[in-house]
């Protein structure tokens, strides 16, 4: 038989957690001591004498560019540091919620603070979901060795999870939440109050991410197949369109496409797949030809010249030419990345 969920098991794991995560975010933040001793920086990872990897300021890049300018009061443009005007080249949640910490203090300090805290608890969170699912679900393996696998995980991510601000916390955290609701998809028939919790909660993954979308989209198709009245996959789907649709008009309006969640599908096709060996990004490739890098530098003409639609454009012509001459690599680049 399985163990009941004690309160008191509960507590204990939840200070474990806590004090791994925090912990292991305290040291790596701990390397902004040392920025002026090139030989202690080798204490933290990767290690490397004179190399310090801890970016808890990066904030995204574009996402806090963008951020920037919404509290200044540009609308939702300016992705790449200089004035190019509007875009839609980021998913609009996360620039939304760094533009309200930005409403609160303009110190990039405090805002990426913020962003580490709400991090950690996230961590904290998915690992106490996990520990309860494993306390509910297994016999064969002690709750514990799950909890000890997640911390072998965040220690194996540790620069994405405690050295970088980017938008993974929030991706961990809408694929975590899908866990529960996902799991009475496919046991059970859902009711239309359910229904419309779900189709809200769409639409909110849409606009963090387009696989975030693509994922609950899976999901609800495959709810409406095994259990669902077809009424009920209606007002989901209905209340997701709507919540993503003025996003979408907008995206109509200034750039005259149909854009559902961010412009840049076919510069990340083209680059991921074209201008890589294997498919697989090195942080020096990305470095040396990302637009938010090379456009504040007089590189990338076509971008700042011609616009965002007119640089979107052109790379899909690219993609859809390399796509034509040489579809061998493309597919073998995604079975790569697979």
């Amino acid at each position: 038989m399985r163990e009941p969920l004690r309160q008191k098991d509960v507590r204990h794991v939840l200070l474990l957690v806590s004090a791994v995560v925090f912990g292991l975010s305290a040291y790596a933040n701990l390397s902004y001591f040392f920025l002026g001793n090139p030989k202690a920086l080798a204490l933290f990872p990767p290690f490397i004498e004179g190399y310090n990897q801890n970016h808890n300021a990066h904030l995204g890049a574009e996402y806090f560019f963008i951020a920037q300018a919404l509290a200044a009061g540009k609308g939702f443009s300016n992705p790449f540091q200089v004035e190019t005007g509007p875009t839609a080249w980021m998913p609009p949640l996360y620039c939304y919620f760094l533009a309200l910490l930005l409403l609160f203090s303009s110190s990039k300090f405090v805002v990426g603070s913020v962003v580490v805290f709400c991090k950690n608890l996230v961590l904290i969170a998915v690992g106490m979901m996990l520990y309860v699912v494993a306390k509910k679900t297994t016999r064969k393996i002690k709750p514990l060795w799950v909890i000890a696998i997640y911390c072998a995980f965040l220690a194996n991510y540790f620069r994405w999870f405690f050295q970088i601000t980017h938008d993974e916390w929030v991706l961990l955290l809408i694929v975590s939440a899908f866990f529960y609701p996902g799991a009475i998809l496919s046991e059970t028939a859902v009711s239309v109050r359910q229904a419309c919790l779900w189709g809200c909660f769409g639409g909110v993954a849409m606009l963090a991410s387009p696989i975030a979308g693509c994922t609950w989209f899976v999901l609800t198709l495959y709810g409406a197949l095994r259990h669902w009245a077809l009424k009920n996959f209606f007002i989901s789907a209905a209340l997701c369109v709507v919540i993503c649709l003025p996003w979408v008009l907008r995206n109509y309006l200034v750039f005259d496409s149909f854009i559902l969640v961010k412009s840049n599908f076919y510069f990340d096709l083209y680059t991921s797949n074209y201008e890589t060996e294997n498919g697989i990004h090195k942080e020096a490739q990305v470095l040396q030809q990302h637009p938010v890098w090379t456009v504040p530098k007089g590189h990338n003409r076509e971008y700042a010249t011609k616009g965002e639609a007119a640089f979107m454009a052109m790379y899909k012509n690219k993609f859809l030419q390399a796509l034509s001459e040489n579809p061998r690599k493309y597919f073998r680049n995604v079975k790569n990345r697979l």
